[in-house]
């Protein structure tokens, strides 16, 4: 069975808008690369130093989610999130988006200061910040544990030999980190909802690490710094994200029929940009992590091929098709 994250959300405190804004929701899954998904338990990934990796555990805090707009301040929601891997994903609803352009979804992984600092006992049974199964908490001083992910890996020449178990627990203050995920998103009069949808790719959470070195495979954060620290940064890239714009016209930027997957990501020599319902979409452009366009040409047909040739150097694109609507996608490039 195919296990996604079911986010468990306390909405602290939102903003009422003005007449004219749309309903805004919010989402987190999570892949172990592109569009490759994760069973937890079960399902074995290549990591990038050939060993296989399982994934038993991907719990984790988000926290101070805010949308940016290109100009203005950013439409702030004072949130606490749990993710947590169980049988389904559940879309929640944020509050009320004003209408206007927006170029990023920011938030933290893990709590403030005070947040983290309070004591679980203090919740009720439901609240993200109680006692949780497992564990999300060390003790007052210490606070909450930001990430706990765990499962086995199989190093043996084989990939057919004995399983070493591993474990990431990530906390304290200094290491609550922002995650900012791009986008492209104009909200007009004739918007009636938008629904965010964001992915943890666990490839690149742990992209880098020598699965095979014990120095890469266990950190509870103070025993392992330099581990705990790599961790978070990767986190910070780890996040691809689309938006969902439903228009009062019927229209809508992406339906479950309309998708757009990018395979492999990252990309190393070439790599598939692919859409359903092509008819939706007529033009792709690619933009760098400062808004520049690198390229932009036309899509004909369901599927592209774009080349490593076309980037000028290697980090962070993002990748657009438009039409009657738009999708944006990460795409990592090697």
């Amino acid at each position: 069975m195919k296990h996604y994250l079911l986010p468990i959300l306390l909405l602290l405190s939102v903003g009422v808008y003005a007449q004219g804004n749309r309903e805004l929701s919010i989402d987190f899954n999570y892949l172990f690369s592109g569009s490759t998904s994760v069973e937890l338990g079960t399902s074995a990934h290549t990591h990038t130093d050939g060993a296989q990796i399982t994934f038993d555990a991907a719990n984790y805090y988000v926290s101070n989610i805010r949308l940016v707009p290109i100009s203005g301040a950013d439409v702030v929601y004072d949130t606490v999130l749990i993710i947590n891997a169980t049988n389904a994903g559940l879309p929640y609803q944020l509050g009320q988006l004003p209408v206007g352009a927006y170029q990023s979804i920011k938030f933290d992984i893990g709590l403030d200061y005070d947040r983290n600092h309070s004591d679980p006992s203090t919740y009720n049974a439901v609240h993200p910040m109680s006692f949780q199964s497992p564990s999300m908490h060390w003790s007052w001083s210490s606070g909450y544990i930001f990430v706990r992910i765990e499962g086995m890996i199989d190093t043996s020449a084989t990939l057919t030999g004995a399983t070493v178990p591993y474990e990431y627990h990530i906390g304290t203050d200094n290491l609550l980190k922002e995650v900012s995920v791009p986008i492209a998103l104009e909200v007009d009069a004739n918007t009636q909802s938008i629904s965010a949808n964001i992915d943890l790719l666990l490839g690149t959470l742990i992209g880098g690490l020598s699965l095979k070195d014990a120095a890469d495979i266990s950190t509870h954060t103070m025993d392992n710094m330099p581990l705990a620290n790599t961790l978070m940064t990767n986190m910070q890239s780890a996040f691809v994200g689309e938006v969902n714009k439903v228009q009062l016209t019927g229209i809508s930027d992406i339906t479950a029929s309309q998708k757009m997957s990018i395979y492999p990501n990252p990309l190393v020599s070439s790599a598939t940009l692919e859409v359903k319902n092509s008819g939706y979409f007529n033009t792709i452009e690619v933009v760098d992590v400062t808004g520049k366009t690198i390229f932009k040409q036309a899509l004909n047909g369901n599927s592209v091929k774009l080349f490593r040739s076309q980037f000028p150097a290697a980090g962070v694109y993002m990748v657009k098709v438009s039409g009657e609507g738009s999708i944006v996608r990460k795409l990592v490039v090697y």
